[in-house]
């Protein structure tokens, strides 16, 4: 190895201790688990670019920068708001309708009759009439245009009612008269766990909170209130027997964390062997009305860079995974460039040698003809976001990076959150099995 080789070695070596940075432009033997970040461009030539991580801060307006597949938008702050104030609501003397805006569902509580109870209101007794129940099957679907028609005060309402549940781990009640008046009732509880706006009952040790509308709107499936306010809310209920359903509608929490939905993303993606890009809708994807036990498609969203070493050397353990769960997954990649390293400057025609495995001198920081890279062809298909709109929304800081997404949108395993207790493959091998 000559001095120069030795200078670079020990240069990456240093920086690799006090910055955590990798080369982006890795030998074949290297390391698989790497991850190639932006580095600092101050520095000229390929074998300078083990530098410290340089992403744009998300905040700057000028981060936005839209030199290369400029046709992405991201949707996802739409999607983390709540539609509640946001509802569209046509009243007449029959008519009201209301359109959620965005993505929400069905939260579903249970309610048992007071005569059911037979004098027994604690939380046993409430849990023992309802443990055999199952919930209707609007239960927790989605929420995307409902149109309610409310002729009048109807049938299973017109009546006075008392019905009992679990809120926490506590009964509760809800009562609801002929006077339109509905009150809600936590029991055995202390004067501390009772809210502000409820009154306490220091003799019963209860927690009355008396819900006022100014105006009630009830048929056989829906009850839509109105506050003094103005604010708007709506229930879809259903009896079955002496089991009382409430649905409330609730928005759907998006974000990064497992158990979060994805959030959205649309641009142009280019399918194996296409002759052209595609625009593409990410959540058009997924069925958000799926639970676990239904059928349906995961997807792993894989992060790479074609310029970016460690992609380069892991593109054949991608080929591997994706021959051996593609009957339980779809893959997804979404090519990136680093604004910040001059070297990351992939066109097209780059990201589809590499997905494709055919010749074309660039790849791998422009050192490289992508027909030689590791593994096979990827038949998956590959998002432009060279502008890396998606990857800031998606808080990702170095290729490659993995996310593990269940078949209604909710991210189940975050390379960035997960990956320090647990590999991509042990990931992948838990959720599809060997």
């Amino acid at each position: 190895m000559d001095l120069r080789r030795q200078m670079f070695s020990l240069f990456c070596l240093v920086s690799l201790l006090l910055s955590g940075c990798t080369n982006p432009f890795a030998e074949d033997t290297v390391s698989t688990d790497g991850m190639c970040t932006g580095g600092d461009d101050s520095q000229s030539g390929m074998d300078e670019a083990c530098t410290v991580d340089d992403f744009k801060d998300k905040s700057d307006p000028e981060s936005d920068d839209l030199s290369n597949g400029g046709n992405q938008t991201s949707v996802s702050d739409e999607n983390t708001e709540s539609s509640t104030n946001d509802t569209v609501v046509q009243q007449n003397e029959t008519m009201w309708q209301y359109m959620p805006t965005n993505l929400n569902k069905w939260n579903c509580q249970t309610y048992t009759s007071h005569d059911s109870l037979q004098n027994d209101f604690s939380a046993s007794s409430i849990q023992e009439n309802l443990q055999n129940f199952s919930l209707p099957v609007w239960c927790g679907e989605i929420v995307s245009q409902l149109e309610v028609q409310l002729s009048q005060n109807d049938s299973n309402f017109s009546q006075v009612f008392h019905h009992y549940g679990i809120e926490d781990t506590n009964p509760m009640s809800l009562r609801y008269d002929s006077g339109l008046e509905w009150s809600k009732t936590t029991l055995n509880v202390t004067e501390d766990d009772c809210t502000p706006d409820g009154q306490y009952n220091a003799s019963e040790k209860n927690c009355v909170i008396n819900l006022v509308y100014s105006s009630i709107k009830i048929n056989d499936e829906y009850i839509l209130f109105e506050d003094d306010s103005g604010n708007w809310e709506i229930w879809r209920y259903e009896f079955v027997e002496e089991i009382l359903i409430i649905g409330n509608v609730t928005a759907l929490n998006f974000g990064l964390n497992p158990g979060d939905y994805a959030p959205n993303f649309s641009g142009v993606i280019h399918h194996y062997q296409a002759t052209s890009w595609d625009t593409f809708q990410f959540h058009d994807q997924f069925d958000f009305n799926w639970s676990q036990g239904d059928e349906g498609k995961w997807m792993v969203v894989y992060f790479i860079s074609t310029d970016c070493g460690h992609c380069w050397n892991s593109a054949e353990d991608v080929t591997s995974w994706h021959a051996q769960y593609q009957d339980k997954t779809d893959f997804l990649a979404m090519a990136v460039n680093f604004s910040s390293n001059n070297n990351f400057n992939a066109t097209q025609s780059e990201i589809v040698a590499f997905q494709e495995k055919t010749s074309f001198v660039g790849c791998r920081g422009g050192s490289s003809d992508c027909s030689e890279r590791p593994g096979d062809a990827h038949s998956f298909p590959y998002f432009d976001d060279r502008n890396q709109s998606v990857m800031y929304d998606w808080n990702v800081r170095g290729t490659p990076t993995y996310f593990i997404i269940s078949p209604n949108g909710q991210i189940v395993w975050n390379q960035n959150i997960n990956g320090t207790q647990e590999s991509v493959s042990v990931a992948l091998e838990r959720f599809f099995g060997n």
